[in-house]
């Protein structure tokens, strides 16, 4: 089916920081069902949407090569996070972060509004790619060799931004946005859930009340748990410039050492006893140096596994919001006597958030997976910088004995040459604290994985449960208990 052309306009379509909004598709990306957030934003009703593809939403200023990213990544059964730059029905802009996730049967698609200094930076480069596409195309290229193109600057921007490759930008980006989004969110008090009215005696209202109401505790709970992931991450930067740092102290080292043999040469016998000292200086600096490769190489299968583990627990956190943000809608759809919604909209709603909560399942076990993992690696790391903290204290004792034999030959150019060396190893100490503090806070941190895992699984629990309760008691309901038959006994099951 052709999307309509609709001519864009410069005008933004402005939301809510605390408005999230999702939609589901097939595996073709035609539209299944979306909440009413993404209907009012949009400007779309549920029915002009509802097996639409999803482009019907496209902006053309957002590059190709970035929808092929997405689908490409989708393909190999990976969620992936983007900044999007969406059209609706009048030509209005409107740009989202979203996260897009394999579901049974299609794709699961949730939004929110950007707020951290990343998207003008990407909007820059989204302009550069999209100028590229359409220079590459106008040349008369094919359609891939635009979009080749344009991915290979995407890439080289990334580079020049220090991200390896797109996996390790969609990370940041989303633990960014997430943080600023809680900051707006305080700034502007704003509440992510409405208030319900206290429901009558109507079963399905009542219930999904109380649902409700366990909803926002367990996702209050996993929102401490983002504050402990935070850290970690300002904790795995900490830890990388720590160790690089002592890596380039060690390379000092061996440099002095380098040094003070080759003076001790020129003194014949009478600098042996330096030139020994000088081969030991140089010993430890290997040794140092070898260490810290090892401890780097651990750090950076640490990091790896921690980015994914932020990543994966943020994006659980989000989907968890949606099932809440969508529990309340649904509820303030049906109203307090239970009226506001037939049986087949209820039908649909149930369905939605089986959806919603098929995928929060499905990222809930990769997600304790990769903390059980965090958990084992992070171990190793202290142990290492425990024998660095032998190294150097021995380098200590080298140093002492430079210092005598500097005194010895009454060599300035030596005791300067050990001076140095003795400020290497405090900045080398100074820097070996850090990284016990850091790796030990680490560990702590990663401690707490069983918990963090314990209150996932328990989220969960309560979801599918809040799923089949729904189901069951809207199964239980006849039209007498609704009003869903009118005065004169017809139904209208069918309203909209």
């Amino acid at each position: 089916m052709r999307k309509p052309h609709i001519p864009p306009r410069d005008i933004a379509r402005d939301f809510k920081v605390s408005e999230a909004f999702f939609s589901t598709t097939d595996g073709r990306g035609v539209i299944l069902a979306g909440n009413r957030v993404f209907s009012r934003i949009s400007g779309y009703t549920e029915v002009e949407l509802i097996g639409k593809p999803h482009n019907i939403i496209r902006h053309p200023d957002v590059p190709r090569a970035v929808f092929k990213l997405l689908w490409d990544t989708l393909a190999t059964g990976q969620p992936i996070c983007a900044y999007v730059k969406n059209m609706a029905k009048d030509g209005a802009y409107y740009w989202v972060v979203a996260l897009v996730a394999p579901m049974p049967g299609g794709y699961l698609s949730v939004r929110f509004k950007p707020t951290s200094a990343l998207l003008p930076i990407v909007e820059s480069v989204y302009r550069e790619m999209r100028a590229i596409e359409i220079a590459a195309e106008e040349n008369g290229q094919s359609g891939d060799d635009a979009m080749a193109a344009s991915t290979a600057f995407l890439v080289k921007a990334l580079a020049s931004k220090g991200f390896a490759d797109y996996g390790a930008f969609m990370r940041a980006l989303l633990r960014e946005e997430l943080v600023s989004r809680e900051q707006e969110l305080a700034r502007q008090g704003l509440r992510l859930f409405e208030d319900l009215p206290h429901p009558g005696h109507d079963a399905v209202a009542g219930a999904l009340f109380r649902n409700c109401a366990t909803g926002r505790a367990d996702y209050a709970t996993m929102r401490q748990h983002f504050t402990s992931l935070d850290e970690l991450w300002r904790l795995d930067q900490e830890l990388r410039s720590a160790s690089q740092k002592i890596l380039e102290q060690a390379g000092d080292v061996g440099t002095v050492a380098f040094n003070v043999a080759f003076r001790a040469s020129k003194l014949g016998h009478e600098g042996q006893s330096v030139a020994v000292i000088a081969s030991y200086l140089n010993q430890s600096a290997v040794q140092i140096s070898g260490l810290v490769k090892d401890i780097t190489k651990r750090i950076g299968v640490v990091s790896e596994r921690l980015s994914r583990v932020v990543f994966d627990l943020a994006w659980l956190r989000l989907q968890f919001e949606m099932a809440v943000v969508y529990q309340h809608e649904i509820a303030s759809e049906l109203g307090p006597d239970g009226h506001g919604l037939n049986a087949e909209q209820l039908q649909v709603r149930w369905g939605m958030l089986g959806h919603l909560r098929d995928v929060f399942e499905s990222t809930g076990r990769r997600a304790l997976q990769e903390l059980e993992g965090l958990a084992r690696e992070g171990a190793g790391i202290t142990d290492h910088s425990d024998n660095l903290d032998r190294i150097v204290m021995a380098l200590r004792v080298a140093r002492v004995s430079g210092l005598v034999e500097s005194s010895r030959l009454e060599s300035d150019a030596f005791r300067t040459i050990f001076a140095q060396v003795d400020k290497q190893i405090e900045s080398t100490m100074q820097e070996l604290k850090q990284l016990n503090r850091i790796s030990g806070r680490l560990q702590q941190l990663s401690s707490e994985a069983p918990r963090i895992g314990a209150d996932i699984r328990a989220a969960g629990d309560h979801l599918e449960a809040h799923h089949a309760e729904m189901i069951q008691l809207s199964a239980q309901r006849t039209p007498d208990d609704t009003g869903w038959t009118d005065v004169d006994g017809t139904s209208d099951l069918h309203a909209a």
